[in-house]
């Protein structure tokens, strides 16, 4: 018995070890992250992808040299109104994250689709740092977010 109890022990231990070299969840809201690198527009809520479409996303400076982006996101129900917010979080060349001070943070707009509408989303950069970008969208009532 005292041979059954040992394997059982060592199984048991190796088995919770493993467990804690898993590296930590890779959170949909984290630009930087690897899941969201290089993308344009990130949803939030995964539910998103199945009723709204992002049309296009085009993007230029101004004659100030401010990195400006539009994104053309439109609704594809037919019966569904669709109430998002939309944020923009602009990146300096390193991949950085700009505005990260509080209260610097862009602030969430709140965007209401009626079935089949277009909207068009525009940002500008506050500095010429800005040499990249990713829109994030989200429900505007999170308990909507069907995940």
């Amino acid at each position: 018995m005292k041979n059954l109890i040992n394997p059982l022990a060592l199984t048991v231990a190796l088995l919770t070890v493993s467990a804690c070299t898993n590296p930590p969840y890779d959170s949909k809201t984290n630009v930087t992250g690897s899941a969201t690198a290089g993308a344009q527009v990130v949803f939030i809520d995964k539910d998103l992808r199945r009723v709204l479409v992002v049309d296009s996303v085009s993007d230029g400076r101004s004659p100030a040299g401010l990195l400006q982006l539009q994104a053309a996101l439109r609704n594809s129900t037919n019966d569904e109104t669709l109430s998002v917010q939309l944020q923009t979080i602009f990146l300096a060349a390193d991949g950085a994250v700009l505005y990260t001070d509080v209260g610097s943070e862009a602030a969430w707009q709140n965007f209401t689709l009626t079935p089949g509408q277009t909207v068009y989303y525009k940002q500008n950069a506050l500095t010429a740092d800005a040499r990249s970008y990713t829109v994030r969208v989200r429900y505007m009532n999170r308990r909507d977010a069907g995940n």
